[in-house]
C-alpha cells in the first residue's frame, strides 16, 4: 500500500493495544514519507520495529499538536535512524493522546519496502495524587511506613497528598530517572559528550564506540568525544551556527570554506535583494556599524568560529563540527557596549537560517533588557538553540544572558585539560533547572584574525563553542530535534563531575 506523504492524510491505525499490528508498505517515487496516525487512551509502553529493504531510512514517533499538519510544528518524541538495512526499533513510554508514525527516506531513496510492527501496552501505574490542592490524595499517617509510587506528565506537573497526624513527620522522596539527581552546583550536569548526545539524537540508547584520540592541538575535541560522532559520518553538515561576537575573519584559510553565504543576496549591488531589511548581507551583518562589514576587531569572534567549524583540511586546527557553516554577526567594536544590538542580532540569526547561536559574551549588570529575553524566547520557539558563556568572574552562578538557561538553551562553564574547573569560571548555581554544562575552556588553540594566525585563549567564551559544536553535530544527525529535545538530551548524556 502506498501512503500519502503528508500528516493530513496519514493512514489511521486507530487505538493501539498490546497486540502487535503489522503493516507492509513501501515508499516510491511519489514521495519520501509514509505517515500513520494512532490514539492512546491511556499512558502506555509503545514498541515499534521496522525491517525490510530500509537502507537510509528513519522512523519517528511524533506527538500530534494539530499544528497545521506540519512535522516541524509538532513534537518528535523518539526516532531511530541508520545508514544500513538493519531493523530499527523504538521503545518508549507515551502519555494518552494522538500520535503519528513517520517512515522517512532521508536521502530520497524511492525503492524502500518494509514491514512495520507496532503495539502499545497500557501501564498499570495510576496517578493517585491529584494535581490540585482541592483534590489532594487523603492519607492518615501513623508509625507504619507508607510508600507511594507516582508519576508526572506534560499535563500533570503537580502531585498533592494531604495527611492527618499529630506527630512529627519524616518524609523521604526518592526520585526515579530524574535528571537533576546528577546536577551539581559547581559543574551543573557535567562535561558534554558528543558520542552519547549524537547517538541519542538518532534514537540509540548507548554512545558510539570509542575512537582513538588524536591529542596535540585536538585534545579538546578528544575531551568532548567529537571524533566518535565524526566516525559515524556526523560532522555538522547542513547546520548553520551564528557567532554573535566581535566579527569573524571570513578569509582565514581554516574558515573561508565554512562561512555562511546568503544565497538570496547579490554582492555589492547596494540592493536588499532578499528583502530581509539588510543590504548586501552576503556573509552576515555588523550591528555595531549597521553595515555588512563583519571583519573581526579583536580576534575573539574568529577564535570562537574556529573551535566550531575550522575545516578538517590537514593543517591548523579542526572544529568540533567541521562541516557546519558559520554565520558571522558582529555586535561590538573592541570593548564598546552592545546594549540594544544583541536582540536584533539574535533575531537576524533566527530569521536567516541559523540552527545554533553561540553567544560568548555577558552583561556586566545582573539584569538585561527585556528585548534580549524576548529575542532568546523567539529563538527557542523556533527550535534555534542559544548557547551562552557562563562568565569569568568566579561567581556562584552564570552571568546574563547565559542565566536564561533555566528556560532556554545552555549555560557553559570552563574546564582545563585535566577536567578540573578553570579558576576563572562562574559556577552553575543551585537551581537544577539551569541547563549548565562544562567544556574545555583553558589554553584552547584556535584561529585568530589576520594573516591566517592561530593562538591560545582562555575563558568560558572558549568553552561555549565546544557545546555549540556538539549541538551542531546533533542537528546534523537529526535536524528534526526540537529545542526541548536538544536540551534534555545534552544534559542527560553529559558526564557528571563531582
Amino acid at each position: 500500500m502506498i501512503l500519502d506523504n503528508t500528516l493530513g492524510r496519514a493512514r489511521d491505525i486507530n487505538n493501539l493495544n498490546s497486540s502487535i499490528q503489522t503493516f507492509r508498505d513501501s515508499i516510491d517515487s511519489t514521495g519520501i514519507n509514509n505517515f500513520y496516525k494512532f490514539n492512546l487512551s491511556n499512558r502506555s509502553s509503545l514498541n515499534l520495529n521496522i525491517n525490510g529493504k530500509i537502507s537510509e531510512t528513519e522512523v519517528q514517533i511524533i506527538k500530534d499538536y494539530n499544528c497545521n499538519n506540519l512535522v516541524d510544528k509538532n513534537e518528535i518524541i523518539a526516532t531511530s535512524y541508520s545508514n544500513d538495512s538493519q531493523s530499527k526499533s523504538i521503545s518508549t513510554t507515551l502519555d494518552s493522546g494522538n500520535y503519528f508514525v513517520r517512515v522517512y527516506s532521508f536521502l530520497g531513496n524511492n525503492n524502500i519496502n518494509y514491514n512495520l510492527h507496532i503495539s502499545a501496552t497500557p501501564l498499570t501505574t495510576k496517578d493517585f495524587a491529584a494535581n490540585t490542592l482541592n483534590n489532594a490524595r487523603q492519607k492518615t499517617v501513623d508509625s507504619t511506613k507508607n510508600n507511594f509510587t507516582e508519576w508526572f506528565n506534560s499535563l500533570d506537573i503537580n502531585n498533592y497528598c494531604q495527611s492527618t497526624s499529630n506527630e512529627h513527620l519524616n518524609i523521604n522522596l526518592t526520585p526515579n530517572n530524574l535528571t537533576d539527581e546528577k546536577f551539581n552546583s559547581t559543574y551543573g550536569y557535567g562535561l558534554v559528550d558528543a558520542s552519547a548526545a549524537v547517538a541519542r539524537a538518532i534514537g540509540l540508547t548507548r554512545r558510539f564506540a570509542d575512537v582513538a584520540t588524536t591529542g596535540g592541538n585536538s585534545w579538546s575535541n578528544d575531551m568532548v568525544k567529537a571524533g566518535a560522532a565524526w566516525a559515524k559520518g556526523f560532522t555538522g553538515q547542513g547546520v548553520t551556527v551564528a557567532v554573535i561576537d566581535s566579527g569573524v575573519d571570513i578569509n582565514h584559510e581554516d574558515l573561508r570554506d565554512n562561512i555562511w553565504h546568503n544565497t538570496g543576496e547579490i554582492a555589492g549591488n547596494g540592493i536588499d535583494d532578499d528583502g530581509n531589511g539588510y543590504i548586501d548581507d552576503v556573509n552576515g551583518w555588523n550591528f555595531a556599524l549597521n553595515n555588512n562589514n563583519v571583519a573581526d576587531t579583536s580576534g575573539h569572534g574568529t577564535h570562537i568560529a574556529g573551535t566550531i567549524a575550522a575545516s578538517n583540511n590537514g593543517f591548523g586546527i579542526t572544529g568540533v563540527a567541521y562541516d557546519s557553516k558559520i554565520m558571522p554577526i558582529r555586535i561590538s567594536n573592541n570593548e564598546d557596549k552592545f546594549t540594544g544590538r544583541l536582540s536584533r542580532a539574535i533575531r537576524y540569526a533566527v530569521d536567516n537560517g541559523a540552527s545554533v547561536i553561540n553567544m560568548s559574551l555577558s552583561y556586566p549588570e545582573d539584569s538585561v533588557p527585556s528585548d534580549v529575553e524576548n529575542a532568546i524566547a523567539y529563538a527557542a520557539n523556533r527550535n534555534v538553540i542559544v548557547v551562552g558563556a557562563a562568565g569569568n568572574q568566579k561567581q556562584p552562578l552564570p552571568k546574563n544572558p547565559a542565566r536564561f538557561a533555566t528556560q532556554y538553551g545552555f549555560s557553559v562553564g570552563a574546564l582545563d585539560r585535566n577536567e578540573f574547573i578553570a579558576s576563572f569560571s562562574n559556577l552553575a548555581g543551585d537551581d537544577s533547572q539551569m541547563h549548565h554544562v562544562m567544556a574545555p575552556g583553558k589554553e584552547i588553540l584556535s584561529t585568530l584574525a589576520g594573516n591566517n594566525a592561530y593562538g591560545l585563549k582562555n575563558g568560558t567564551s572558549m568553552a561555549t563553542p565546544h557545546v555549540a559544536g556538539v549541538v551542531a553535530l546533533m542537528l546534523s544527525a537529526n535536524p528534526y530535534l526540537t529545542h526541548a529535545q536538544v536540551r534534555q538530551i545534552l544534559i542527560e548524556t553529559a558526564t557528571a563531575i563531582t
